[in-house]
């Protein structure tokens, strides 16, 4: 079955697809996918964040740099799984955006954040799910308590992962000797603990009061609190009995005083899952999906931090400082899951080390940072151009579009899909066919969801990893980055004239050039305008002797035109137009990912 009702046989489509092929044959072959890789690794031309921008993932704030393919990470839909890794090296000057917290993102000026767009500054207004994306350059420079863009911090209500809350000491402390159920040090003329101890309410508070106040000893825990701390003295001294250790107290300079736990192994455990040292104090990867989804042990787990070293004032207004660099963006994800949104300052005044401030108000009158159901916003204060030189990151969420990070949702990127003439595309068919059933099934399963799908960036469908046609990838792939000037010069005005150029950023407008990294081999330097033209006037004589009608191929890539995307040519090609209507009224309805999922499978058994 084809739209153009044309015989496919071998003998009928033989004599266009070796013209087609001698043409490829003569074409130039570009390095400049070689040179990306060479340079930058895989999956390089797409990539726009900065280093070390912190992507929210059950096991915590991650480093964008230390996200690998099939992690999970958060987005504005909840969990999802991570398609494709990427990153290139830059030396150029890209936005820094900050909005009302002090929360930060550095990205490209073409990369898109999602963003609500607000002409004056109502709260009740803040009930509509943002849905807008714009680049980082076009977001608004506008003063504190003036109507501005707000990015968007979605909440974080999905758990739906695994946890292990009970802490098998020898796993995180090593050499320990083992009788039974407890363990020792060798050393060690103390009591023995339990080698498996359940984190309950009262574990987390104690773990969170020593990353707050605590310090390990060589044979001891230390908890250095005010004489006048009383409870919080008491139940550490709880803590210590309900684990058959000795605990007592020893006053230091002034009112302080500090509380022991004698206990080698708890010491050496402290150490481990909750850091040592000051500057070096942070929850274990491990243990911090454990409070993330559990509600009760994340607020004990705080309260004890709070406790340590919070403050707060008479409006209610909370406080907490840290001179830990990680501690403090772990508790941001912790606040945002328990949906309390927290500010950051950061002080550095030398010699002195860095110190972070959080604040956060509890049961706000009025919010400086608006709720929906679904998200917090927070406009932005300030946008400035920096410059940047070293590697920029981005990750492809598998079925969403965008990702969550500690300075608010961003876009993920992705390839886009070339268009072809119909005897291009039956000139990579040919060789699919040649696949595996099961490869051949995958791909057509690709096919449908790109139809179905809403996005404007669909991806494609041929590229996985790697590009699964290389050797018959269609003609405007082996022109990408090596088209003569004019011509690209003319295409660009051509694109700003569809996008509407007055909603362009000046920085897209200036972005919109060739690679430097492509060029050709084969003894080519460059390729002219008339080259070009007589390559795609072959390509088009290939068509006609197809027998694909002069009016599909002079309509180019209009509604009815024969130049389309790969996963319309399949649509089309195993699709009649009775299915086709019924495919796009479901497209209208704008069906969710879950819901593609399912209209594919089911179109897909009907092909098999």
């Amino acid at each position: 079955m084809n739209p153009y009702n044309i015989d496919t046989t071998h003998y009928n489509i033989n004599k266009p697809i070796i013209s087609l092929n001698l043409l490829y044959k003569y074409m130039p072959e570009t390095t400049g996918c070689e040179k990306c890789k060479e340079i930058n690794g895989e999956n390089s031309e797409w990539c726009c964040l900065a280093e070390d921008t912190l992507v929210y993932t059950p096991d915590g704030p991650t480093p964008i740099q230390n996200i690998k393919v099939n992690d999970i990470v958060y987005t504005k839909s909840g969990l999802r799984k991570v398609k494709r890794v990427g990153s290139r090296q830059v030396d150029e000057d890209i936005i820094c955006i900050t909005t009302l917290g002090c929360r930060k993102l550095r990205l490209t000026n073409d990369h898109r954040v999602l963003c609500d767009r607000r002409k004056r500054l109502e709260y009740e207004e803040f009930t509509v799910p943002a849905n807008t994306y714009i680049s980082a350059k076009q977001t608004l420079r506008k003063a504190i308590r003036k109507p501005s863009d707000y990015l968007i911090f979605p909440l974080i209500k999905d758990f739906d992962f695994s946890y292990n809350s009970t802490i098998y000491i020898p796993r995180f402390v090593p050499g320990l000797s083992i009788r039974g159920l407890y363990c020792y040090n060798y050393k060690s003329v103390g009591n023995p603990i339990p080698c498996k101890i359940k984190i309950t309410k009262e574990f987390a508070y104690i773990m969170g009061l020593f990353i707050a106040e605590g310090s390990s000893g060589d044979h001891c825990v230390n908890f250095h609190l005010h004489k006048d701390e009383i409870k919080l003295k008491e139940k550490v001294y709880s803590f210590a009995k309900s684990l058959n250790l000795h605990c007592n107290e020893k006053p230091e300079h002034g009112k302080a005083i500090n509380v022991r736990i004698s206990s080698v192994v708890l010491s050496k455990l402290f150490s481990t899952i909750c850091g040592q040292g000051c500057s070096n104090k942070k929850i274990h990867s491990s243990l911090f999906r454990v409070f993330l989804k559990n509600k009760i042990l994340r607020e004990s787990l705080l309260e004890g931090l709070y406790d340590g070293d919070g403050t707060h004032t008479t409006n209610n207004k909370r406080f907490f400082t840290t001179t830990s660099y990680w501690l403090s963006k772990q508790m941001v994800m912790l606040y945002l899951a328990s949906e309390i949104f927290c500010s950051t300052y950061e002080f550095h005044k030398p010699p002195k080390r860095k110190v972070y401030n959080l604040s956060w108000v509890l049961n706000p009158i009025k919010a400086r940072h608006p709720k929906t159901e679904c998200d917090f916003r927070s406009y932005i204060t300030k946008k400035e151009e920096v410059h940047y030189k070293g590697k920029v990151y981005d990750i492809e969420i598998e079925g969403e579009e965008s990702f969550t990070t500690e300075g608010g949702e961003v876009h993920n990127c992705q390839l886009v899909s070339p268009s072809m003439y119909y005897v291009e595309f039956l000139n990579v068919w040919i060789e699919v066919q040649k696949w595996s059933k099961e490869n051949r099934l995958s791909l057509i399963l690709r096919a449908i969801k790109n139809y179905l799908s809403s996005n404007d960036s669909k991806g494609c469908i041929f590229f996985k990893d790697k590009c699964l046609c290389y050797p018959k990838r269609p003609l405007q792939c082996f022109l990408y980055g090596i088209m003569p000037e004019e011509i690209w010069n003319s295409r660009v005005e051509y694109v700003k004239k569809i996008f509407d150029c007055e909603k362009m950023s000046d920085a897209f407008k200036k972005k919109m050039v060739q690679c430097p990294l492509v060029s050709c081999t084969n003894g080519h330097k460059s390729i002219t305008s008339i080259e070009e033209q007589k390559w795609f006037d072959h390509t088009r004589q290939c068509e006609k002797e197809l027998g694909v009608p002069i009016t599909f191929i002079n309509e180019h890539d209009g509604a009815k035109g024969c130049y389309r995307t790969f996963h319309d040519h399949i649509m089309l090609e195993f699709f009649d137009d009775v299915a086709l209507n019924n495919l796009t009224r479901i497209k209208m309805q704008m069906p969710g990912e879950e819901d593609i999922q399912k209209f594919a499978e089911v179109l897909l058994e009907k092909i098999k």
